[in-house]
């Protein structure tokens, strides 16, 4: 079954997430976690590697273009004044410490960046997901919990294109930074300027021609002509379709979009799911000597996004009861995660894999049973 071709792969993929789908909603736990799993099974059976590439890359070009949909460039600043205090201890606990542990443990500046980068961002995807199910909409640190998940969404495309400019320098110099933060901002820059000439008019276009292929011609063409630029500049392809999702967004027409292409994304993004489940056990793991090391930033990423989550909800005067419910629903890691993954140098790919696969893992326990882990505190009551 090894030598299978592409199209036939991608149809037992599908059946295969249909049964993982059909199993994480009959014991009611995000279904991301089983779309994991099911690449993990798959690979046994299924040389999946050489062909994960395209698979792999659509679905996170789908995946950045959805959550920049999320956002128009007023939304941008409106979001980041809002939540800039918990993003910067967020930034502290789980990128620079997490650095600081790596260059500690002798790791060069280069793979400690890269797994730092892999260890800062929840998954979004998972977090609300766990939100939704478990009724928590309303909930007085879900307004946190989801400003947070926005500010992360939009700084680790960023981090996403700076790690990604590193991976084509052997050395990173202060030169290589300036280039590649120089890139990220003329990217910003022509989106905006673009968004603020023809934004009005490809919203008439699309009002009149919403119906018809062209639209959806035009958006999917957009999509990947964005994310080949940034990717041809040696930065994300995920940068460049975010950043034509912020567009759309800029247009008012980005419901119409997230509706009409919600089957593309929901296969797409599940596809991405089980590629990183499946590339994760065919890669050879030469030692375990990682094994110390993935333990110790096992322990400080849980510990630096329960404090981010805690800290974050004092700021926000929510009570310690809710900071730390706070804290233990964003410990997941996931998308953002496996879309750094890809970039890293082999010899830490192993360390990172297995780092990422461990934090859905518990990550998602933490937050399905954050209630039961912060109990309530029974009101004293005097004895008379």
């Amino acid at each position: 079954m090894n030598s299978l071709n592409l199209i036939l792969v991608v149809g037992i993929s599908g059946i295969v997430l249909l049964l993982a789908n059909t199993i994480g909603k009959a014991v009611k736990l995000p279904v991301t976690l089983f779309y994991i799993f099911a690449g993990i099974l798959v690979s046994f059976f299924i040389d999946i590697e050489k062909i994960s590439e395209p698979i792999f890359q659509f679905g996170l070009i789908i995946l950045f273009f959805y959550i920049g949909m999320d956002f128009n460039i007023e939304k941008v600043i409106k979001s980041s004044k809002k939540i800039y205090k918990t993003g910067l201890i967020d930034i502290f606990f789980n990128f620079f410490v997490i650095f600081g542990i790596l260059i500690l443990l002798d790791y060069n500046f280069q793979n400690s960046f890269g797994i730092a980068g892999i260890t800062f961002a929840s998954s979004s995807a998972i977090t609300t997901k766990i939100i939704i199910d478990k009724r928590r909409i309303a909930n007085p640190e879900t307004d946190l919990i989801l400003s947070l998940m926005v500010f992360e969404d939009i700084f680790a495309p960023i981090l996403l294109a700076v790690i990604t400019g590193f991976s084509t320098n052997s050395d990173p110099t202060i030169l290589n930074f300036l280039t590649i933060f120089l890139k990220i901002a003329a990217a910003f820059a022509v989106i905006i300027l673009i968004s603020k000439l023809f934004a009005k008019k490809i919203g008439n276009f699309i009002s009149l021609y919403i119906s018809d292929e062209i639209v959806v011609i035009f958006v999917l063409s957009g999509m990947l002509l964005f994310a080949g630029l940034t990717y041809h500049l040696h930065l994300s392809e995920a940068l460049g379709s975010f950043l034509f999702g912020i567009f759309i967004a800029e247009t008012g027409k980005s419901f119409e979009f997230e509706k009409m292409l919600l089957p593309i994304r929901d296969f797409a993004i599940a596809l991405f799911f089980l590629t990183f489940g499946a590339v994760v056990i065919s890669k050879p793991f030469p030692d375990l000597s990682f094994i110390s090391t993935l333990l110790i930033i096992v322990i400080a990423s849980i510990i630096g996004k329960y404090l981010t989550g805690y800290f974050g909800g004092k700021l926000w005067g929510l009570s310690s009861r809710r900071s730390k419910l706070a804290g233990l629903s964003i410990i997941s890691r996931g998308e953002f995660s496996i879309a750094i993954l890809k970039t890293v140098p082999d010899v830490i790919y192993p360390l990172s894999a297995i780092y990422t696969l461990t934090l859905s893992v518990f990550g998602i326990l933490f937050s399905t049973f954050a209630d039961k882990i912060i109990k309530k505190k029974r009101p004293v009551i005097e004895k008379k």
